[in-house]
């Protein structure tokens, strides 16, 4: 796939995600650039995983919720039209299908793994905390008091990676987060606050 095509995939990506705030379009750029970098290490179909990362958070706007679902469906409809080969269609589909930690099915292929992995690394880190403190907000699960935040720290440390280069990248990124976590009761725990 030429430069050209992608460029016409984030221009989709971008109009679709613009009234989003923490499924933007910076996550995908993210989110492909880990991919390509993870890729990189672990093989699978650069063509597939790039797509799949540009379009893999499309269906957010639509429902939430099911947003992999939506995600897939839209993009078995959308690369046809370019002419992009089936077999090429499917992995993208596939991998965009498996690539919630919030639902869906297990991701299998590499391809699935590797757009798995760069989603669940730009969730953790410093970025992550920053995306999952806008997330609970939204969600108006998060009104400010830091004891309730501790529980979405711990969740984003149980999520695992699939490939052996997003386990690497991604115990460096929670270490950052494991780090915070201790801190922050801490300072709760010098506060008064038992945690």
């Amino acid at each position: 796939m030429t430069s050209e095509f992608l460029d016409k995939l984030k221009e989709i990506a971008k109009e679709h995600l613009k009234e989003e705030y923490v499924a933007t379009y910076d996550h995908v750029e993210r989110v492909l650039n880990l991919s390509r970098k993870i890729s990189e290490a672990e093989g699978g179909n650069i063509k597939a995983i790039e797509m799949a990362a540009i379009l893999h958070d499309i269906g957010v706007p639509k429902d939430k919720p099911r947003h992999y679902e939506v995600g897939a469906k839209f993009v078995r409809e959308l690369l046809p039209k370019f002419n992009v080969p089936e077999e090429i269609i499917e992995l993208a589909a596939n991998a965009v299908l498996t690539h919630s930690r919030y639902g869906g099915p297990e991701p299998k292929t590499v391809e699935d793994k590797i757009l798995y992995d760069a989603d669940v690394i730009d969730s953790s880190g410093a970025i992550g905390i920053l995306r999952a403190v806008l997330r609970e907000f939204l969600a108006g699960k998060y009104r400010g008091n830091p004891i309730d935040f501790i529980p979405v720290l711990e969740k984003i440390l149980r999520v695992k990676a699939k490939t052996e280069t997003g386990k690497k990248i991604l115990e460096k990124r929670n270490k950052f987060v494991k780090l915070f976590l201790d801190t922050l009761k801490e300072e709760l725990r010098e506060a008064g606050v038992q945690v």
